[in-house]
């Protein structure tokens, strides 16, 4: 259901609604260092804190990933700063991916708190936001659009050995035009269960 779906001109684009699940899908997807990228990395921090404990970490690299009919190419950075039991972390991503759907250039950056990082614990929990802007190239329609996805979520519940979410709900917003000057805004959930996610609009 695109129920919460608004087109604000009068010109019609009818396969919207699939670019914007194809554009927030890709902003969650590993390869294309979209939100599972971030909870992998998070993971990283979280045991390298403890064998390690350090006040602050600070990483910047080029990630270049292969799937079949897709690759990427980023340049990752990110800071992470440990207070207490928490671990606040900043990170950002430029660069670009193509898909059998779609190709993109896009930047995002998030910040997030890592919490319950005790070693005793199996999960640790990851709140904060993210945003990724970026152009997009539909391979099926033959359009182009500006779009900026925004990601909110709050306690998300990440395995420590992994990095894969297993359970929690992100809470997304879709601003995007088309070449043709057509805007369109959607509202929806990302809701992850036993480590899979389902994209779910409202």
């Amino acid at each position: 259901m695109f129920s919460s779906c608004e087109e604000e001109e009068v010109v019609e684009v009818h396969y919207f609604p699939v670019v914007v699940s194809n554009t927030v899908e890709n902003a969650i997807y590993y390869q294309t260092l979209g939100l599972d990228f971030l909870s992998y990395n998070a993971s990283q921090i979280v045991n390298e804190s403890i064998v390690e404990p350090k006040e602050s970490y600070q990483y910047n690299t080029d990630v270049n990933n292969s799937w079949a009919n897709g690759w990427s190419n980023y340049e990752y950075h990110y800071n992470a700063t440990t207070v207490g039991d928490e671990i606040n972390f900043d990170s950002s991503v430029d660069g670009e991916y193509e898909t059998y759907l779609m190709t993109s250039d896009d930047e995002s950056e998030s910040q997030t708190v890592l919490s319950q990082i005790s070693a005793s614990s199996d999960y640790f929990l990851l709140s904060g936001n993210a945003s990724k802007d970026g152009f997009q190239y539909s391979k099926t329609y033959k359009d182009s659009f500006n779009s900026t996805v925004d990601l909110n979520f709050e306690n998300l519940e990440v395995n420590r050995i992994t990095g894969y979410i297993k359970h929690g709900t992100v809470s997304f917003i879709y601003n995007g035009t088309s070449s043709y000057g057509v805007s369109y805004n959607c509202t929806g959930k990302i809701e992850y269960n036993d480590y899979v996610s389902i994209l779910v609009f409202d």
